[in-house]
């Protein structure tokens, strides 16, 4: 099940109100790079959580307030930050210093929400996609909305060349492909995916 900006927007509040409680003047720092980065963006219209680079906050009840959000929402998985990972790879070193990276989207009382740049969500999509993982459908879209969001521009394609995350014909294939028809259904990725790769 996926939902809309709004669902999560009411969790971060719920889990705001919890943390007003604790009368703290602690802020949460929230770092973010997945689905709901891209919703924030306005190229995507829902996804199954939030998916957060880091989660920063000095308190120490942070895991429990948003383990209680998660069941009175019925989302246990709805705030995670299992992709902190991210930064032992090697190509996204660069791109994952925060102040760099990521812009604060919006302020909801005690939570600051920062939202990744799109080129970096654009690396981790097309690091996704190289790496076939289970949404592979869902990460070649993804890709496909953020390049016809940017365009492909001589300087994105000398920034992706550094970064060296696969073949760069394939990679440069791909995306025009991609850039090309914007509405691709699955079979025709997997099928144009495929052909270039041979």
């Amino acid at each position: 099940m996926t939902y809309d900006t709004n669902y999560f927007i009411e969790a971060l509040e719920r889990l705001n109100f919890k943390l007003v409680q604790l009368q703290s003047d602690e802020e949460l720092n929230v770092y973010i790079i997945g689905g709901f980065c891209l919703m924030l963006h306005g190229l995507r219209e829902a996804t199954i959580d939030i998916d957060s680079y880091k989660l920063e906050y000095a308190g120490t009840n942070l895991k429990r307030l948003i383990d209680e959000v998660g069941i009175e929402i019925g989302n246990p998985e709805w705030l995670n930050d299992d992709i902190t990972n991210l930064d032992t790879i090697p190509q996204l070193t660069d791109l994952l210093i925060v102040e760099n990276s990521f812009s604060l989207e919006r302020k909801i009382g005690k939570i600051n929400v920062y939202s990744a740049e799109l080129k970096t969500v654009l690396v981790t999509k097309l690091l996704a996609v190289i790496d076939e993982r289970d949404n592979y459908y869902k990460d070649v879209q993804d890709v496909l909305s953020i390049v016809s969001r940017t365009g492909i521009s001589p300087k994105l394609i000398n920034d992706l060349r550094k970064f060296k995350i696969c073949n760069f014909d394939v990679l440069s294939t791909l995306i025009s492909i991609l850039a090309e028809h914007k509405y691709l259904h699955e079979d025709d990725i997997l099928k144009y995916y495929e052909i270039i790769q041979e």
